[in-house]
């Protein structure tokens, strides 16, 4: 008879083993996006936004745009880079004081974008150009920039090749 009790207890144990596996298989293939995700993301759609925004001369909005992708997505150096060139653009048309600080953001985008992707041939042309026309109180350094000219150069060769 306590063989037949443990005979039953153990069959209890693996059917609710079996059920329970059953419940978890049927729950893993239900998907945890109700609606989908969409083929044109939401990054997608920001950034064509911030780039629309930036072709109009919208700096204020360009740059609103691309710190907030930037944030986002802190890998993105294209995100980055835009961040930087609106910002540059900002502090081209600022007052004096405005302008230096908007020129120090400008240079520290353009770094980051850069140690994401220092291949890149835009990233590294703008930022050799900031150090070559930058005065040296805003970051600028002819040698830092003669040498990723050339480097850009390199890169802009190797991409049409």
């Amino acid at each position: 008879m306590a063989d037949s009790n443990n005979f039953h207890q153990k069959s209890k144990k693996k059917y609710f083993v079996v059920i329970g596996l059953i419940i978890q298989i049927s729950f893993m293939s239900i998907s945890k996006y109700s609606y989908g995700e969409p083929i044109y993301s939401s990054f997608d759609a920001k950034f064509e936004k911030g780039l629309s925004c930036y072709n109009e001369s919208k700096f204020d909005l360009s740059t609103d745009i691309f710190i907030n992708l930037a944030f986002s997505y802190p890998l993105c150096s294209r995100c980055i880079y835009y961040a930087g060139k609106s910002t540059g653009k900002l502090a081209y048309d600022a007052n004096w004081f405005k302008a230096t600080k908007l020129a120090r953001k400008t240079l520290k985008f353009l770094q980051k974008a850069y140690l994401l992707n220092p291949n890149d041939y835009e990233i590294t042309r703008d930022l050799a150009e900031y150090y070559q026309t930058a005065p040296s109180f805003l970051g600028g350094n002819q040698k830092k920039g003669n040498t990723l000219a050339i480097k850009a150069n390199d890169l802009k060769k190797n991409f049409e090749q």
